[in-house]
């Protein structure tokens, strides 16, 4: 707080309101909204009410109302309204961060608040971070990051929550919570209470997570067992602020235990202001602990223990509790009442009126066409990044606060994905929709249509999206998945070519990654590349021992480590330290520090690890930066980097680097760093003691000084201006780039929603997709009722999807629907063909893939494909769904006419495995002729069946078989080819194609075909030891070992597999010994 220029809740602080602002001539009137959900005490409610009203500055209450989990506010009590003209100059929003939200996440809320000219304070009552922590998700963080983005101030109460406000904002305050002093007072003397301790509070777990309040429970246990407690019950509902004051008056001594967050809850100051000596935790926070003094004001413990004799001590030393009542209470009401605390907050907005009005200034909503020419930045990796900003999200922050301060930055508008971008003064944004990379065109022509309102002349992602027409200028951050082998059939890949061929120049971070590019799209020779590395910021630099040892204190280091940076799967090649680390004869002396990556330190590192002591923690920049310094070395064996952040990290900071020599990697370190060859545990293993040395330390150490001298934020920005310049001369008059072809569902849904044509029609596609992605409960009824609303499109939106399908559409929902219009329409083949189509799109896609096999096996039906739709029933929708009531009936009508005869001469009988008598049979005849070695035999009984039964899969795949056991590798290749075309989800087929392909020496469409079986029916065992065979064959032991790991998970019982298993981990023990 007062780093920030705010008003201290401490003794000196005064009372006195500053006479400010427009509405009250000299009195700052203000409004209180109170939250919209949820019963709260009321220190946090009602009691702020008493405090402006005390004030004489309270103008306005706003009480409105909805339910949890409402996407729409019930009643706003005329919120809304009243922001576009307020009468009043500050309002306070209780709990509108977590409580309100259905009053801050939609565009039209936070359209009328940032555009509403009363100064706005979010008042957050919960802990972010550590509620975040404790349920295991990032909810709570992402309503405040909403929330933040409509206010002007932020006041908080949990100390733990500053550094995360502070990305959020740059004008927030740690504030205390407070008491109202006209309801929590001294109602009856010390003397004549009952002298012992009580405790009234939640001690239940809730919302889902036995961890709620478990210390808790733990540390009541303990006081009941000794009789040192009174536990008064505790009852969920509204309970009033004399209620709560009354209790503490019954009692001498109150207790305080752990609560959800490190904060001291409102109960703390209730209980000292009712005149109660006070027994509470120590937080371990010194900011929250240091508000009071141990033994004067309360009574600290840290251990149940310490609690205990405490709470014994107060009890038989009546003297030592009336004098911690007495200096505790004349303390909190002179510190930490809300009247002050109001004050507080009034005085420090005071103080920043105009810092808020300058912000307000850039931070504004812009309206349409009201700008002159602009440079538009989406900044959608602050939205990509947002739980865990990496490299690339510190690269724009560092660009774009260079902008701010270049000749260029009015004519620069930041695009804020969702209100995920980072406050940086200077630069004006815009909030936008999110980005999803599913509907990559879709959000082409939203950009578009924001380009055209802005006046864009020029437009740069921060990570590969584009706007259909306006010309692009591209960072390429480096081509991993294009140099890895990557599926570049993946949506954020499919968005980066479309993106890499929309712009009209390039900005690379390295030599190395221009070259790649150069390589591997050499279709775009003719267009620019601009160089603009990365750099480092000035946190990153040596730093004193003292901070290092700090650092090894707070988190349990007690001997010399290695640092690893990043994610350690994959291309980061982790494995490669790990397996040099194992061999290295004094690795007992050390200890690994990994920061990124996944949470825990993964399964395949532990046996290289044995009993030396790891650590896996997500450091701040300032903490990374001091664990470098003291770091052995830092360890990034990369085998592919766009650029290397981490390794100009260390050298910034004082840390020895061993790296590799690929990519940009010897382009960054220069000849300040060890290298070692990405594959070479004995070069790790070499470089590991050879960094022990002190005098090749202080050799790098120098060189890396020298060598980091080469990068900086503002030769970057510099180069990127100049890029700017040079790509706006060039480009203009230039012919925009075309618009894209309308072929999936986010543009159709999108020019629904831009057009405001057939609402219905949009929510119809927007509750599917919902379904789909989002794993919803099924519900059929709404499924179907949006179905119908589908089939029943109009002519329009009919046409535009019919002409747009052909052989470049992968949107699953565009054929899912078109199907559901063709079947409606009695186009029932083409309707078949559009199912089918989808069905294949959706194996990529986790959702209810079996409910479009069931539509289109009802086509089959109707079409006479008995075959197919037993087929669909059987391997798609009764697997995943068995107790579809409508996919068994219609399998039992497809049984009866089978045997009845009713399916016609020209019917194909379905899989062997799926029923059939007459096929079964011939399978079965087929079968025993081949175990009797009478394989002519079962050859010509196969040709002679498959003419009466055509279509039959299961014939055609043993005619495959057949002709690979007569050797006839050719016949069987082309056989399993056309039976994978005619039915592409055919995993038997699948599987065997992989096979004959391998034997004929085609390892790679092998694999290909071998994981289509999988990606198919993942429990197909021949596939599984087909595919972890061949990985073991080509060397690739780690993967078949995953494979293997994989299915045995499932299939526990499994000997076959568990032997196998057990090979590859032989075959990777061999592989680290020989090295």
């Amino acid at each position: 707080a007062e780093e920030q220029g705010a008003p201290q809740s401490g003794p000196e602080a005064s009372n006195s309101v500053p006479a400010i602002w427009n509405h009250s001539e000299g009195a700052p009137k203000v409004d209180i909204v109170m939250q919209a959900t949820g019963v709260h005490g009321w220190n946090i409610s009602d009691g702020w009410i008493n405090a402006a009203r005390k004030l004489k500055r309270l103008h306005r209450v706003f009480c409105p109302k909805s339910d949890w989990g409402d996407l729409h506010i019930r009643d706003d009590d005329g919120l809304f309204e009243y922001l576009a003209k307020p009468q009043a100059d500050l309002i306070i929003l209780l709990g509108f961060d977590w409580h309100s939200q259905m009053l801050h996440a939609s565009p039209r809320w936070q359209e009328r608040w940032n555009n509403s000219k009363i100064v706005k304070v979010l008042y957050i009552h919960e802990s972010i971070e550590d509620n975040c922590r404790l349920f295991e998700n990032d909810a709570m963080k992402k309503a405040v990051a909403s929330a933040a983005g409509c206010v002007d101030a932020i006041v908080y109460n949990d100390y733990t929550d500053r550094e995360l406000l502070e990305k959020l904002h740059d004008r927030v305050m740690w504030q205390p919570f407070g008491i109202d002093d006209s309801i929590f007072n001294v109602r009856k003397k010390i003397e004549d209470r009952i002298g012992r301790a009580f405790f009234r509070g939640k001690t239940a777990s809730f919302v889902g997570s036995t961890k709620t309040y478990e210390q808790r429970r733990r540390l009541v246990e303990f006081l009941q067992e000794k009789n040192a407690v009174d536990l008064l019950q505790f009852t969920e509902g509204p309970v009033t602020g004399d209620d709560l004051a009354n209790d503490f008056n019954k009692y001498r001594i109150a207790l305080n235990f752990p609560t959800l967050g490190h904060n001291f809850p409102s109960r703390v100051y209730e209980a000292m202001s009712c005149g109660c000596a006070l027994v509470t935790n120590r937080t371990g926070i010194p900011q929250h602990d240091g508000l009071f003094t141990d033994g004067k004001h309360v009574m600290y413990y840290s251990t149940r223990e310490e609690m205990l004799e405490k709470v014994v001590m107060l009890m038989k030393n009546r003297d030592l509790a009336y004098r911690i009542a007495s200096e505790g209470g004349q303390y909190v009401h002179k510190n930490f009442t809300l009247e002050k605390l109001t004050a507080d907050i009034i005085t420090w907005i005071d103080n920043h009126i105009p810092e808020i009005e300058k912000r307000r200034n850039m931070q504004r909503y812009i309206s349409p066409g009201k700008l002159a020419d602009r440079i538009v930045i989406d900044g959608v990796i602050f939205q990509l990044q947002k739980q865990r900003p990496a490299g690339i999200y510190r690269v724009w922050i560092s660009l774009l606060e260079q902008l701010a301060k270049s000749e260029i930055s009015n004519e620069v508008l930041l695009l804020d994905r969702g209100g995920t971008a980072p406050f940086i003064e200077g630069i004006r944004r815009r909030e936008i929709d999110e980005y999803d990379a599913m509907s990559f065109e879709r959000d082409a022509m939203y950009l578009q249509d924001i380009c055209k309102e802005e006046n864009a002349v020029l437009f740069i992602s921060t990570y590969y999206t584009y706007p259909e027409n306006t010309h692009s200028l591209l960072m390429l951050h480096d081509m991993i998945p294009e140099i890895k082998g990557m599926d570049l059939a993946e949506e954020q890949w499919r968005a980066k070519a479309k993106a890499i061929d929309r712009a009209g120049a390039y900005l690379s971070v390295s030599e190395a990654t221009k070259n790649d590019f150069r390589k591997i799209y050499p279709n775009y020779a003719d267009r620019m590349i601009y160089i603009v590395s990365n750099a480092v910021s000035d946190v990153f630099r040596p730093h004193a021992k003292e901070d290092t040892d700090r650092f090894k204190r707070e988190h349990g280091i007690r001997r010399p480590y290695f640092l690893l940076s990043g994610s350690r799967m994959g291309y980061k090649n982790a494995a490669l330290f790990f397996r040099a680390f194992s061999l290295l004869e004094n690795r007992k002396d050390f200890e690994i520090f990994c920061t990124g990556g996944a949470g825990e330190l993964e399964e395949t590192f532990h046996p290289f690890v044995g009993e030396v002591k790891y650590h896996v923690k997500y450091l701040s920049d300032i903490d990374l930066s001091i664990a470098l310094s003291g770091a052995v070395a830092l360890v990034y064996p990369s085998q592919y980097e766009g650029f290397g952040l981490p390794v100009l990290e260390a050298m910034s900071s004082g840390c020895p680097v061993i790296t590799c020599t690929n990519s940009s990697l010897p382009e960054v370190a220069g000849e300040a760093a060890l290298f070692v060859d990405e594959h070479d545990v004995g070069g790790m293993l070499d470089a590991l003691k050879k960094i022990q040395n002190p005098e090749l330390r202080e050799s790098l150490l120098d060189k890396g000084f020298e060598n980091s001298k080469r990068y900086s934020w503002e030769i970057s920005a510099r180069n990127l201006i100049e890029a700017v310049r040079e790509t706006r001369v060039r480009l203009k008059g230039a012919s925009p780039n075309p618009s894209d072809p309308i072929n999936t569902s986010g543009q159709i849904m999108y020019l629904l929603e831009r057009n405001k044509e057939d609402k219905t029609l949009l929510n119809a596609m927007e509750q599917i997709k919902r379904m789909f992605f989002d794993r919803t409960t099924f519900e059929e009824d709404a499924l179907v009722s949006s179905e119908k609303i589908i089939s029943h499109m109009n002519g329009k939106v009919f046409d535009l999807m019919r002409r747009g399908s052909g052989s470049n559409v992968v949107d699953p929902f565009w054929y899912y629907w078109l199907g559901l219009a063709l079947t409606k329409r009695k186009l029932l083949k083409e309707a078949f063909s559009a199912f089918i189509k989808s069905i294949k799109r959706f194996l990529k896609i986790p959702g209810y893939k079996w409910r479009v096999a069931f539509l289109a096996a009802e086509v089959a039906y109707r079409i006479g494909e008995h075959a197919m739709a037993w087929e669909l029933l059987t391997q798609f929708v009764l697997k995943e769904y068995p107790n579809y009531n409508e996919a068994q009936q219609l399998l039992k009508l497809l049984e009866n006419e089978m045997q009845s005869g009713r399916a016609g001469e020209r019917q194909a009988h379905p899989r062997v495995r799926s029923g059939g008598p007459d096929i079964r049979q011939i399978l079965k005849d087929i079968h025993r002729l081949t175990a009797e070695n009478r394989s002519e035999q079962a050859m010509e009984d196969v040709s002679e069946a498959l003419k009466r039964y055509p279509d039959s899969p299961d014939l055609m795949n043993v005619k495959g078989e057949l002709m690979f056991h007569y050797g006839d590798i050719e016949g069987a290749v082309a056989a399993f080819t056309e039976l994978v075309r005619r039915w592409p989800t055919y995993g038997t087929a699948l599987n065997n194609l992989g096979a004959v392909l391998w034997h004929a020496g085609d390892t790679k469409s092998a694999l290909k075909h071998f994981s289509a079986a999988l990606k198919v029916d993942p429990e197909n065992r021949d596939a599984v030891y087909n595919l972890g065979n061949l990985l073991m064959s080509l060397n690739n032991t780690g993967e078949a070992r995953g494979l293997y790991a994989s299915y045995l998970s499932r299939h526990p019982d499994d000997d076959e597999m568990s032997r196998l298993m057990k090979v590859t981990e032989l075959k990777l023990g061999e592989e680290v010994s020989q090295t």
